[in-house]
This record gives C-alpha cells, sequence and structure tokens, in this order.
C-alpha cells in the first residue's frame, strides 16, 4: 500500500513542479526552495522537488537531478540508518522517518540533503512501528503505532498508538514537546495547523495543534477505513484500503467529504 500512496504523491508533486514561482518558493539563508510540503503523503518513499527527486531504500537516502531530456541523474547517496520508511518534504528540508528514529536533513545550495539531527523515539524492543512523518514550519508530528505478541511468560499484547510533536525551531536538535494518545494512528496530512490522522479502521480524525500541548479534535469520520491522506490547501485526498476520498476543508467550521471512488 505504501508503494501506492508514494506514487499518488509523487503524481501529485511532479504535476506541480513546473509551476513553482515566487508565491510558492521560500529562501532559505540565501537559497530559493520550492513550498510543496502540502503536496506529500506522509507514506511517501520518493518525493520530487522542482528539477530534483529524494528517495529512499531501506537504509538509504538518494538523490537525483532532472536532465535536459527528462532523465535521471544520481547526484548523492546517503546511508542513514535501518528500516527507512517515510519521506515528508518542507521547503527545503526532508524528514525521513525509520522503526525507531526521525532524520531530519536541509537541502544545501547544489540541493543535496546534509544530515542535521538523528532523533531516537524510545526502546520499543520487539517492536517496529510505522512511523510516517509530517511537519510545519515550527512542529513535526510523528505517528507511531504496532503491536506484538508478549512471550508465552506474559500475557497480552506490547503495543504503542501514539502521534508525537516536536518542536524544531532548531533542526540540530528537535525537542519533544508532547505525545497523545491515539487508537490506530497510520499516515497523516498537515496544513498549517490542521492535522488530518488516519486511524484505520477507526476513520479520520482532523485535529487543530495550534496548542501542540493540547490538541483538540475538530472531526471525526467513523465509517470508512483510512490508511494516508495528502493536503491540498483547500481539499485533502484520503486513501483508503478499498477506496479513495476528497474532503473539502476550505472552510474548517465545516469540514466534509466530497466524492468517494473504489480501488
Amino acid at each position: 500500500m505504501k508503494y501506492t500512496i508514494a506514487l499518488l504523491s509523487l503524481l501529485f508533486i511532479w504535476s506541480c513542479s513546473d509551476t513553482v514561482d515566487d508565491q510558492n518558493t521560500t529562501d532559505v539563508d540565501g537559497t530559493t526552495f520550492p513550498d510543496v510540503n502540502a503536496l506529500s503523503g506522509s507514506y511517501a518513499n520518493m518525493i520530487a522537488a522542482e528539477d530534483y527527486l529524494y528517495v529512499i531504500s531501506d537504509t538509504e537516502l538518494i538523490s537525483f537531478r532532472q536532465q535536459e531530456d527528462n532523465s535521471l541523474a544520481e547526484i548523492d547517496r546517503q546511508l542513514l540508518g535501518q528500516d527507512l520508511e517515510s519521506l515528508h518534504y518542507r521547503t527545503g528540508v526532508l524528514f525521513i522517518g525509520s522503526s525507531q528514529r526521525m532524520y531530519i536533513c536541509q537541502l544545501n545550495s547544489e540541493n543535496i540533503p546534509v544530515l542535521q539531527s538523528r532523533t531516537l523515539y524510545t526502546d520499543f524492543s520487539d517492536l517496529r512501528p510505522c512511523d510516517p512523518i509530517v511537519a510545519n514550519d515550527e512542529l513535526a508530528v510523528v505517528s507511531l503505532s504496532s503491536s506484538t505478541q508478549v512471550s508465552e511468560d506474559g500475557c497480552g499484547l506490547t503495543e504503542v498508538n501514539e502521534i508525537r510533536f516536536y518542536n524544531i525551531n532548531d533542526l540540530t536538535s528537535p525537542q519533544l514537546v508532547n505525545t497523545h494518545s491515539m487508537t490506530n494512528p497510520k499516515g497523516m496530512a498537515l496544513d498549517n495547523n490542521l492535522l488530518f490522522v488516519c486511524e484505520k479502521q477507526a476513520g479520520l480524525k482532523v485535529m487543530n495543534i495550534a496548542d501542540p500541548m493540547n490538541p483538540i479534535e475538530l472531526y471525526h469520520f467513523e465509517d470508512i477505513d483510512k490508511y494516508d491522506a495528502i493536503a491540498t490547501g483547500t481539499t485533502a485526498i484520503v486513501v483508503g484500503t478499498s477506496e479513495i476520498y476528497e474532503f473539502d476543508y476550505s472552510d474548517p467550521t465545516d469540514i466534509h467529504r466530497i466524492w468517494s471512488v473504489k480501488i
């Protein structure tokens, strides 16, 4: 499923990459980067930004540049760690999630990622939680969900189901602000302070996270199975196990489903 979502994310971003202008670019340390953060699913494993494509494997972050003949030339390859799973872009910054860590890389003037920090979530022992990441200007939000059967000497399940908020004003030292319990969080989308959390069988939750210490649940659409989401500025494309949905959030006081289609 994550590869389907990655493809959807790539198509959304690539379709917009040729129309970047001064209204959706941002200067970072004198370098202008496209601001396409809202067009990426949180389970993406490839991100296109203008003439560059960034891809993660299980262990590596690989960078490509688009040539004049539209072919791709590899320009950088970095070994980051194990179990890399998700890739998110935010105005010249790449957020990479693994089962144990959040990696933050900032693009330099050559659009090459430079590692800024590795943030260990905690020692999850045998757990390998899914770890989508989304971000705005000040916060990175990490979704962690997993469970494993306890050994014969124990009983029940060991599990983690939560979202974590990290202050990223200093990319070299993200600070955990809050941990918020969830049911079974998977993919997310973030537009400013509006957070969409796919709770799989528990549906879709929409939260206001202006105060990450006190996230406010605005909506809970319980009737559909959700896996990942893409926020486009006024609508959210939400991917389920068997359907794709579109929600209108142009008016945050009246977020509603527009349509759905079987896949």
